[in-house]
């Protein structure tokens, strides 16, 4: 089914069609025409289902031009999530003059999110604990929110934001529609949902992961079993889950000395280094990503070829999470866990019954990326386009253009990813009759 069976305004779908959205995933076409109805609905989906497509259009359709207040709220449990969800929601929502899309999260000013608040806002993704700030602040205004959006709802449960969640929902308009996707359905999950939901729809799409085969090691020593894997596999995007920083550091300096590829990732780590290790995972300039839990939420990269789970997840939904991060629309992936003999009833009871892996003293081969980050001073402030950069790039560095691969434009810096083989000579370049500075990040 395409999205213009579904029945949307022309110029949605045309701008859909040029972001490579023609034809609507099993979830858009379950779940949109009942959420275009405006009735709450509860949407259980998998990971990578299209979900965030289901509420993103939802939510522009939701709009009116009759006051400046915010009129669809969204909240997501990660800082990660809640940047992705605003960067679709903004992508899908171009053809709409002057759309105005604010994040609230946590490790950014409240005083510069405050000034946003000040202006134009339609729409608000926010993080639960950041909302409640502004709300004991009184600097944000609710009174014309005609939707609420509840994503990665288990998650919040996790987290134990239950409670913020009720007096969010209770202090919006008593018309407002609510709606709530989740992967794994809990009894508080459903105690939840009944106190913040009426005359409700249930959608559910049940999940499918035959493209991603499971594996399991069985091992009496994870580090030496792990440097085999990584070393069989040759995967060009890998993420590695550990269930604590104190490991995941440990695990970074393993595979650092041994020459991979690599960076690690938890939750000590401030929004701007948060940014640029996604940049750089994204784009391929490392190849191996070392992280806790926090990574199984909120982060949507294509291609991920392969997620081991060096220690065994405390909960199954969390397992399913974390398989979830590879074989993303469609893609083949690898899960592979590794257990110790006193560890077979925990691999059991978490990721099941699963297919025996077996290496025989594989040599240690690092993974190397195939490409490398470059950052320019400037950004969507600067008013550069993707267009500009390749320009100047091929034109004042004498790139091919074949060598360049994703540009993230932030506001005030570029992100390039350029292949590894090449060496940055220039510190500077021009640009639209500007120069600016270039620094190799990775």
């Amino acid at each position: 089914m395409t999205f213009k069976e579904l029945s949307l305004p022309s110029d949605l779908i045309e701008n859909l069609e040029k972001l490579g959205f023609v034809e609507a995933k099993p979830i858009q076409q379950k779940a949109l025409p009942i959420v275009l109805t405006q009735q709450d609905s509860v949407i259980q989906a998998p990971t990578a289902s299209g979900k965030t497509l289901v509420f993103a259009i939802a939510s522009l359709l939701r709009l009116t031009q009759t006051h400046n207040q915010p009129q669809i709220l969204i909240l997501a449990p990660t800082r990660e999530l809640v940047v992705q969800i605003a960067h679709e929601i903004r992508l899908v929502g171009r053809y709409i003059h002057n759309l105005n899309v604010t994040t609230l999260i946590g490790g950014e000013p409240l005083s510069v999110q405050r000034s946003s608040l000040q202006n134009k806002t339609d729409i608000v993704v926010a993080t639960v604990g950041r909302l409640m700030d502004h709300i004991a602040r009184e600097s944000v205004d609710l009174a014309k929110v005609s939707m609420l959006i509840v994503d990665e709802g288990d998650k919040m449960l996790e987290m134990g934001f239950r409670d913020e969640i009720v007096k969010i929902a209770s202090i919006l308009p008593k018309t407002k529609q609510t709606l709530l996707f989740s992967a794994t359905f809990s009894s508080k999950l459903d105690a939840l949902i009944e106190r913040i939901t009426t005359n409700r729809a249930s959608i559910k799409l049940d999940e499918n992961l035959q493209n991603i085969r499971s594996l399991a090691y069985k091992t009496h020593n994870k580090d030496q079993t792990l440097l085999e894997v990584l070393s069989h596999y040759q995967a060009h995007s890998t993420i590695i889950f550990a269930n604590t920083k104190i490991e995941v550091n440990r695990l970074y300096d393993m595979l650092l000395e041994y020459g991979f590829s690599v960076l690690a990732f938890h939750g000590d780590f401030d929004q701007s280094a948060r940014d640029e290790i996604f940049i750089a995972f994204k784009n391929g300039s490392i190849s191996v990503l070392v992280a806790t839990d926090i990574v199984s939420r909120g982060i949507d990269i294509e291609g991920v070829e392969m997620v081991v789970h060096y220690d065994i997840a405390d909960k199954p939904q969390i397992h399913t999470h974390r398989v979830g991060r590879g074989g993303r629309n469609g893609g083949q992936s690898l899960s592979i866990s590794l257990y110790t003999p006193h560890e077979v009833r925990k691999l059991e009871e978490i990721v099941g019954v699963i297919e025996e892996g077996n290496l025989l003293n594989t040599p240690i081969v690092p993974t190397y990326a195939t490409m490398q980050t470059i950052i320019i001073d400037g950004g969507k402030s600067d008013k550069l386009r993707k267009g500009d950069i390749v320009g100047a790039f091929c034109g004042e560095l004498g790139l091919d253009n074949t060598m360049i691969g994703e540009i993230e434009l932030r506001q005030k810096r570029t992100y390039v990813a350029i292949h590894r083989t090449l060496k940055l000579k220039q510190v500077k370049i021009k640009i639209k009759k500007r120069i600016f500075r270039l620094f190799l990040m990775l």
